[in-house]
């Protein structure tokens, strides 16, 4: 079975390294449905880039194809070709039907990829409600918590790129964030589920514990590791839809 791309935040690539265990990945929706294409492939432009008058960092190269999935790894070891920064360009061009269909995918390289430290054990752990829960047919809870990380990173990620900075630039403590998302996927389980009682708790707790998480976060502006940039205006949290 192919790998299933669940998540629909933005991708990331490693600063100098060959990430061919981090590639750029793709999925073609036709009239809503997913479908198996023919062939792809991508052209990368940087950051600024003219698609029509610059010379691209990747021409035309083919992608991967998977069942539906496309991949392509973006070498970065050549360093001053791919600096640290956001909004490289990959225009991907996806054969299906003997019908061609142009997308662009906006990513960013970075030197530290946000991975996920939540799963179903730590969910369990703070509520054994869910010990017999499924969602989706599923125990694993896969889904809900990668769409949990999508909607979470929109409201860093707004605060990030005003500052000029990508989201691994002030995430270095990846327990703290899964600790204020496991709150998150609690509230969206139960609301599924039509404990809205439950929900609420859990709407409360997060709203309290995220405030306190974004409090506390820093920069990294060197991406050398260390929380070095300490006079970064905290980021404010609002709840979009109550």
């Amino acid at each position: 079975m192919a790998y299933e791309l669940r998540s629909l935040r933005r991708q990331k690539v490693k600063y100098d390294h060959a990430n061919t265990n981090t590639p750029l990945v793709y999925q073609l929706f036709v009239d809503g449905v997913k479908v198996t294409p023919t062939s792809a492939t991508i052209t990368i432009y940087g950051p600024g880039d003219d698609v029509d008058s610059a010379t691209p960092l990747v021409n035309g190269a083919a992608m991967t194809v998977s069942g539906t999935l496309m991949e392509y790894s973006v070498d970065t070891t050549t360093e001053a070709s791919w600096p640290i920064d956001t909004g490289y360009k990959a225009i991907i061009v996806v054969t299906y039907s003997a019908t061609t269909y142009p997308t662009i995918v906006v990513f960013d390289v970075v030197r530290y990829i946000l991975r996920q430290t939540l799963g179903r054990d730590q969910l369990v752990d703070r509520d054994d409600a869910i010990l017999s829960g499924e969602h989706a047919e599923g125990a694993d809870f896969e889904g809900l918590i990668n769409a949990a990380y999508d909607e979470l990173q929109i409201f860093l990620e707004a605060k990030a790129i005003d500052s000029g900075y990508v989201i691994e630039n002030m995430i270095l403590d990846h327990g703290k964030l899964s600790t204020c998302v496991r709150l998150y996927v609690l509230e969206m389980y139960f609301r599924e589920k039509e404990n809205e009682d439950k929900a609420d708790h859990y709407k409360e707790r997060f709203d309290v514990i995220w405030s306190a998480f974004l409090s506390s976060v820093r920069f990294d502006g060197s991406q050398g590791g260390d929380e070095d940039d300490q006079d970064q205006t905290r980021i404010r949290f609002t709840r979009l839809v109550t």
